[in-house]
């Protein structure tokens, strides 16, 4: 390669990972519609690129996630943040694969994805891209049960998998939603019972799929994090702790991952390690959508401040809180006080 050539390449490979870059913020920003153009102009650069097909799926979600009314900001999305490229030799755009459909058909764009699915049944981007279009339908059941399907259809490749996962965790957060309207609705023995199940359901099924995400992935931060507050909303304390000190190690979740720690082990009564814990989420907020992560680690660690009467601790912290907040009003009182 000439030197000329070779400086081209560069420079077209610094600007691609510009444009990931900022199609990552763009996410964490919720300007779904421009991150979803820069991950579109990125696959259409390189097809070979597994990673812009996985954060198309990813944002539908998340859309239909704001749509539903459920939380979006999380380890789901923070999981996605800029990373270095793995480019994957064995990855297919799905916009590129050839599809021979009769000359006279009049399919519309859907129909065609889902004849191009029975035709090709063995590509993963066919699965992606047609659950995409069935979840900005609505359809998310259907999504669900074709990547179900997909998974024994394209021997389990990971980004079926992980889909499939995402949009069975935004199922059962829907089902938790009409629980709780119920309850709102007719407060009953009938309806209470009925939210119990949902909740003990949705929390079984993130249960597996976050232990399965760590065995499948190993040391990634966001899957042990994800595992690490299932438990620690199952009350496995102790058995959450190893996994939150893992997710210590990825800085995109560190903030996340040092407040949940920090009480568990206030929970645990160890005290100098929820102090330090508190300490590392305030000063671990990399993100904008991390500040209320900040805030409350902040608040958390005045608040353990005085219940251990350390009024020095706490002016410190609470001060701190108020730079981070001002007119925060429990900040302010633990200052005067």
């Amino acid at each position: 390669m000439s030197e000329h050539a070779a400086d081209r390449q560069s420079a077209i490979t610094a600007s691609d990972e510009a444009l990931r870059v900022a199609a990552h913020e763009l996410f964490r920003g919720s300007q779904y519609a421009e991150a979803r153009a820069a991950w579109q102009e990125l696959e259409a650069r390189d097809t070979n690129d597994g990673e812009p097909g996985k954060m198309i799926a990813a944002l539908v979600i998340a859309e239909s996630r704001e749509q539903a009314g459920l939380e979006v900001a999380g380890e789901s999305t923070r999981r996605l943040k800029p990373r270095p490229r793995r480019p994957t030799a064995t990855a297919v755009s799905a916009t590129h694969v050839a599809v021979h459909l009769p000359a006279s058909t009049s399919l519309n764009p859907l129909q065609q994805l889902e004849a191009a699915v029975r035709e090709r049944p063995s590509i993963p981007d066919l699965y992606l891209q047609l659950a995409q279009a069935y979840l900005e339908k609505d359809r998310d059941y259907d999504a669900e049960r074709l990547l179900f399907k997909g998974r024994e259809a394209t021997d389990h490749d990971p980004r079926v998998q992980e889909m499939w996962e995402d949009v069975s965790m935004l199922r059962h957060a829907r089902r938790v939603v009409f629980a709780e309207q119920d309850v709102k609705a007719a407060d009953n023995p009938q309806t209470r019972q009925a939210l119990e199940q949902t909740l003990k359901d949705r929390d079984k099924a993130e249960l597996d799929i976050f232990r399965g995400r760590v065995k499948r992935q190993g040391a990634d931060g966001a899957a042990h994090y994800g595992l690490g507050v299932r438990l620690q909303r199952a009350d496995r304390v102790r058995d959450a702790c190893p996994h939150l000190e893992k997710a210590l190690e990825d800085s995109g979740v560190r903030c996340e991952a040092a407040l949940a720690l920090g009480d568990c082990l206030k929970q645990l009564e160890d005290i100098p390690g929820a102090m330090r814990n508190y300490r590392l989420a305030a000063n671990s907020a990399l993100w904008t959508d991390q500040r209320s992560c900040q805030i409350e680690a902040l608040h958390h660690a005045a608040k353990l401040a005085d219940e251990m009467q350390m009024p020095a601790l706490r002016q410190r912290y609470a001060a701190e809180l108020l730079r981070a907040e001002p007119g925060h009003r429990e900040a302010q009182q633990l200052m005067n006080k």
